[in-house]
């Protein structure tokens, strides 16, 4: 009984250390003047109000949180430039009660993102990203919309934090 706690043990920990490894991407060992972003506003292709600056807000905050780029308050102050849109916000009954009226809902946001060099206007990253959850606030766990729009969101910035290393280290490959 020990050696197999001790081989799944093992395994897990040869398996988290792995995960690490792709998470955590090298762009630390640069020099943070070489990590600067200005993150513009993004356009609201989409007709729901605010989702826009609330993608904006919730991207910049990751990305400062996260310190793989550091964001400037001027464009002329930075290295790169991110910007983009909302492509694609949809909101869709997945579950209805006896009356056909949904009471579980899949919410999906996209967004596509760009990515330039300031000094050059390189484009590095063009790309859309999709994230979605359900939610419900009337069954089960109760939230709102707007809770789930923010879980949406943070996990929209994170594909496209990673993202954004990605296209940063292709750059600065050694």
């Amino acid at each position: 009984m020990k050696l197999q706690s001790f081989i799944l043990s093992l395994l897990f920990a040869v398996l988290f250390s792995s995960c690490m490894n792709t998470i955590v991407l090298d762009s630390k060992k640069y020099p943070v003047s070489d990590r600067t972003v200005f993150v513009y506003n993004f356009e609201n292709s989409a007709f729901q109000a605010d989702v826009n600056g609330e993608m904006t807000e919730v991207l910049r905050n990751h990305i400062y949180r996260r310190k793989n780029f550091f964001p400037q308050k001027k464009p002329s102050d930075s290295v790169f430039s991110i910007y983009g849109e909302i492509t694609m916000y949809r909101k869709e009954g997945r579950m209805y009660d006896n009356y056909r009226d949904p009471v579980r809902f899949e919410l999906m946001v996209g967004v596509r993102v760009k990515m330039r060099s300031t000094a050059d206007s390189l484009l590095l990253l063009d790309r859309e990203f999709v994230a979605s959850t359900d939610y419900s606030e009337k069954e089960g766990f109760i939230e709102s919309e707007f809770r789930a729009r923010q879980r949406v969101l943070r996990k929209l910035a994170i594909q496209i934090s990673n993202s954004m290393e990605t296209a940063f280290l292709s750059v600065h490959h050694e």
